[in-house]
């Protein structure tokens, strides 16, 4: 299912793969994650727009909005906390793409990422292949 998916974005919407990621010791069983850029071929574009996962069941992860920097991104916490948001994860920095992110959970536990100041990636960035793991994914 997973790898059908992943073809659907590449071939059908002309995505690219910025970086899979593995479970430990398992690279040769193929990725557990994939993220996905738009591919604008020499225009550099975001490390990803999506983040697909290999997982026992399917939908909706979260949903990511672009703010101009730091500052930017900790005032939109400080708003979304005044409205019952909840801090799942950051301010922290992504390795792979290293992307100024945090998380938050909506009163309804929807997730929603801001994110600023990543890396960008043009058509001669191959993929990179990294383990997966929760340590792995922050600076």
């Amino acid at each position: 299912m997973f790898g059908r998916a992943l073809d659907w974005y590449l071939d059908t919407l002309g995505m690219t793969v910025s970086d899979f990621l593995f479970l430990d010791g398992q690279r040769g069983r193929g990725p557990t994650m994939a993220l996905i850029r738009c591919d604008l071929g020499s225009v550099p574009a975001d490390h990803h727009t999506l983040a697909m996962h290999l997982g026992p069941g399917t939908g909706y992860v979260h949903s990511a909005y672009q703010v101009t920097d730091l500052d930017s991104n900790a005032a939109g916490g400080e708003y979304l906390e005044e409205r019952g948001y909840k801090r799942s994860w950051g301010i922290g920095r992504h390795i792979q793409g290293s992307r100024l992110f945090d998380y938050w959970r909506d009163p309804d536990h929807f997730m929603l990422e801001h994110f600023a100041d990543g890396d960008l990636f043009s058509c001669d960035v191959e993929p990179g292949w990294a383990p997966m793991s929760t340590s792995g994914l922050t600076q």
